[in-house]
């Protein structure tokens, strides 16, 4: 029987993930709930205090589809796996189909192997009400019912079981089945969602494709979902997922019959490409049909153009904006030039749209995006005058406000900025409910170099929008990972006292005031602050570690050295605590603390999926550093088989270091999928190990598209003239060779000396001795490369008949490779040089490869004597080109 399988994915965390989900306020306060029960016991055990005997966790989940049920069930598996209540947290999903056959006794024997497959995991029945067989006892439903109760009370400490349905379908079951409902003692009830959480859940599944959706489309869809939430058929995110996906054909469409396709319209949802059930939007068609039909009628007529311009302008078609007036750009009156700057603004064309907001007499409007195109221009005081005079002639546009304050930001202007931010807060306040305008996502945030103050004040703008103490939450954040030690702005203490002061329960003001105090170097009060972070939030990893730091810096050394104690080493598992550390470090982005910390796990006991985690981690850092020696080190301790597939990719990186070609291709081989990133090297080392233990059929079948990147479009070529394919020789000849460090040159040389292209490879090869290693993902780092190089040059000055300089080559090589290859290579330039005697001494230490041996003895007896006088001149064909693949 078929039964849908979802793993867990990255089981880290749980609690974490359910965080960034949207909405679900009360399903958040349910499970954090429950995770604290989790918690106390596993440290109870750790203390040797024994359990606490808590009930079974089984849930009912009720509420509309759509609503994040699914999503919900599959991080209970993680944080019940976290947690060491169920091994796997796999969610196994069914429904009636899954669960009832014909007859009672059919239907038992597949309750009973779903329930088997589900074990140490989650099972999750959709629509559980259906069981029911609408109340008909005779029906095998409730035979099904009865089976499942009877599983969950005997596998109640390795199973968990989730009904979900409707709810008032739900309340009808447990109504008619007696004692149902009591075994179940969780029940929560997922809302809808908001028309304003729904536009949010549009534009996270827009971004995850790398597209946008207009600020007049996201309009449109809350439009839409304030109706559509009335309605019976809703279906939440369900709903968004169709729409999205239904505007993506649309926009398709659209976009194949337009004459010019710019880069914006090919990332933008636009409100034309939306379904439109209630008519909303029908009349911005209409009227710019008829104001195209008007311009068509007298496309010269520059009144006609700006009256369509203006249509587009309604509809959020900045392209078409441009492309309607740009023909007439230089005739145009002031305000067409201004819509046409503007459009060029959102487009993000900064420096054409300025060349266009020139006038005098510009709207606030038009200042405003003209602060924006100079903001991005880097004209940020030009840019700060644009945006203040805007905000204060029109005290009403809170983007006006938060831009400002974005710019005053870049300038290090912290007072001003958190002055205009507050502005901003406050008009959001009056306007509540509105959504985040799109000037705000197309700020230049890429001007804020460090990524966590970029990550902080892009939530402060934009996540944040319609929740103040969030925002300035996250603005405060921003502002202390912006200014250094003892320079930190009052600002700060009042932004966080202001959300402090509406929500004083909540440790991320306490925890961003005890970073103000420590920087400000009041170390006392940012232990008071910080303890009450610790109060309300107590198993925040970070914050302990901060406190420590607190303590040591005060002179409290007993105190903070027994924090360390009680965080590291003093609790059961030191070594998976080490490991969390390492994650969440990893996770900040601080690799060289994640990496030290993993090596400070790995010498503790860990159990042997933790030990196998951590080995994963420590190969994959050794390697992407280049250091493959240390990375088999941990690699090899574990299995194999169970490295993630990045893993074994890094480790068959490492094999192929150490030139254990076979061996490195069966690791290739046996590779789950990979991510993206990793797609295309995987290709390329497939490719090379493919060549290298002679598999070239295998190795040329390898599909590489025209657009991959260099190295491995290289590989390709190489396999296939490498297999004797010629045809390939024109785009080894004008293949770009920028990007290659000197093992892709090398490579490169390769491909040279399989179409004879002696001159290009000998200048590829001289080229690749002087170049850098290139990147660790992609080229061999170890320090026998030049040499190889040295005796392609050889390769090619030998074909060129300049043999003096092939053995000078062979003999610079050979001083390092010391291969019989670069000694028989010697002997036969020699020979070519008349320097037989010499030659013949070369052949005596030969006698470890006696098949060169014996060609090089019989060069010699060709060229000694009397038979050189008939013997045919040296060719180079005797040497051999891909010896060092």
């Amino acid at each position: 029987m078929p039964i849908e399988l979802k793993k867990g994915g990255d089981r880290r965390g749980g609690i974490e993930d359910l965080e960034q989900l949207v909405g679900l306020q009360s399903i958040k306060r349910e499970l954090r709930k429950i995770e604290s029960m989790l918690w106390l016991n596993k440290h109870r055990k750790q203390k040797d205090l024994g359990e606490l005997s808590l009930q079974s966790f089984h849930f009912v989940f009720k509420g509309s589809p759509g609503t994040g049920k699914t999503t919900v069930a599959r991080l209970i598996g993680q944080i019940f796996r976290k947690y060491g209540l169920l091994r796997s947290g796999d969610v196994v999903e069914v429904d009636r189909a899954k669960l009832v056959g014909p007859t009672p006794g059919e239907t038992e024997v597949k309750v009973l192997r779903t329930v088997r497959s589900a074990l140490d995991g989650v099972l999750f029945v959709d629509e559980a009400y259906a069981l029911s067989g609408g109340g008909d006892t005779s029906d095998p439903g409730w035979r099904a019912l009865e089976v499942l109760l009877k599983a969950m009370e005997d596998y109640r400490d390795c199973l968990v079981v989730i009904f979900a349905g409707y709810t008032h379908e739900m309340d009808r079951l447990f109504d008619s089945f007696t004692g149902l409902k009591s075994r179940f003692p969780f029940h929560l009830e997922f809302e809808n969602y908001t028309p304003l959480e729904l536009v949010e859940i549009a534009n996270f599944m827009a971004s995850r494709e790398n597209l946008e959706i207009s600020e007049q489309a996201s309009l449109a869809i809350m439009n839409m979902m304030k109706k559509r939430v009335k309605e019976k058929d809703f279906s939440n995110a369900r709903e968004i997922r169709n729409l999205i996906d239904h505007a993506k054909t649309k926009m398709s469409s659209r976009l194949r019959n337009k004459r010019k396709v710019t880069s914006w319209d090919l990332k933008t949802i636009t409100i034309l490409d939306l379904d439109d059930p209630y008519g909303e939007t029908s009349f911005l068609v209409e009227n710019i049909e008829l104001a195209k039909k008007e311009m068509y009628a007298d496309p010269l007529n520059k009144e006609l153009r700006f009256k369509l311009a203006q249509r587009y302008e309604d509809a959020g078609l900045w392209s078409d904006v441009v492309a309607t007036l740009e023909p007439v750009a230089k005739e145009l009156s002031p305000p067409a030039r201004a819509l046409l700057g503007t459009a060029l603004s959102k487009m993000g064309q900064h420096k054409e749209a300025l060349e266009y907001l020139d006038g005098e007499n510009l709207t606030p409007q038009h200042e405003f995006h003209k602060g924006i195109s100079a903001l991005w221009e880097g004209k940020r005081k030009e840019a700060i005058g644009l945006l203040k005079d805007s905000s204060e002639k029109t005290r009403e546009y809170p983007e006006f406000y938060l831009a400002l304050s974005f710019a005053y930001f870049l300038e290090g202007q912290w007072g001003e900025s958190f002055k205009a931010f507050r502005e901003g807060l406050a008009l959001i306040k009056k306007r509540e409910g509105i959504l985040p305008p799109e000037s705000l996502r197309s700020l230049p945030y890429k001007d804020l170099k460090d990524e966590q103050v970029r990550q902080a004040l892009e939530r402060a703008v934009l996540k944040d929008f319609n929740n103040p103490d969030e925002a300035l939450i996250s603005f405060a954040e921003a502002l202390l990972l912006s200014t250094s030690r003892g320079s930190v702005p009052d600002v700060i203490e009042e932004a966080l006292r202001t959300a402090l002061s509406n929500m004083p329960d909540d440790p991320r003001p306490h925890r961003g005031l005890a970073h103000y105090y420590k920087h400000k170097g009041e170390i006392m009060k940012a232990i008071v602050s910080l303890e009450v972070a610790l109060e309300l939030e107590p198993r925040n990893i970070e914050d302990w570690k901060l406190l420590a730091e607190l303590y040591f810096a005060a002179g409290q050394k007993e105190k903070a050295e027994e924090v360390l104690h009680d965080v590291v080493y003093e609790q059961v598992g030191a070594g998976a605590l080490a490991l969390d550390l390492a994650k969440a470090e990893e996770q900040k982005g601080n690799k060289e603390e994640a990496e030290r910390l993993y090596e400070k796990a790995w010498r503790q006991e860990l159990s042997q999926e933790e030990k196998t985690f951590c080995a994963d981690r420590l190969g994959q850092m050794k390697a992407v550093k280049g250091n493959f020696s240390e990375a088999m080190r941990y690699l090899e301790q574990v299995e194999i088989s169970e490295l993630s597939p990045e893993g074994q990719f890094w480790y068959a990186r490492a094999l192929i270091e150490a030139r254990m070609w076979s061996k490195a291709e069966a690791v290739l081989r046996g590779i789950g999928p990979l991510p993206e990133e990793l797609s295309s090297p995987y290709l390329y080392w497939k490719i090379r190990t493919l060549v290298a233990v002679k598999d070239l059929y295998e190795a040329r079948s390898v599909v590489v598209n025209e657009g991959a990147p260099p190295w491995l479009r290289l590989a390709s070529l190489m396999a296939r003239v490498v297999s004797g394919d010629k045809s390939v020789a024109p785009s080894l000849k004008s293949f770009d060779s920028s990007e290659l460090g000197m093992d892709g040159l090398g490579l490169l040389c390769v491909g040279l000396a399989g179409i004879g292209e002696w001159e290009g490879l000998y200048r590829c090869a001289q080229k690749a001795q002087q170049a850098q290693h290139g990147p660790v993902l992609w080229e061999l780092q170890d320090g026998k490369l030049k040499e190889e190089l040295e005796y392609l040059a050889g390769i090619a000055a030998a074909h060129m008949k300049r043999w003096e300089t092939a053995l000078e080559h062979f003999k610079r090589s050979h001083t390092v490779l010391l291969h019989p290859v670069t000694l028989y290579a010697m002997a036969v330039s020699m020979i070519a040089l008349g320097r037989v005697n010499e030659a013949k001494r070369l052949s005596f230490q030969l006698n470890a490869a006696p098949t060169l041996k014996k060609k090089v003895d019989d060069l010699v007896k060709q060229n000694t004597g009397l038979r050189k006088l008939i013997a045919e001149p040296i060719s180079a064909e005797v040497l051999d080109a891909f010896a060092f693949i």
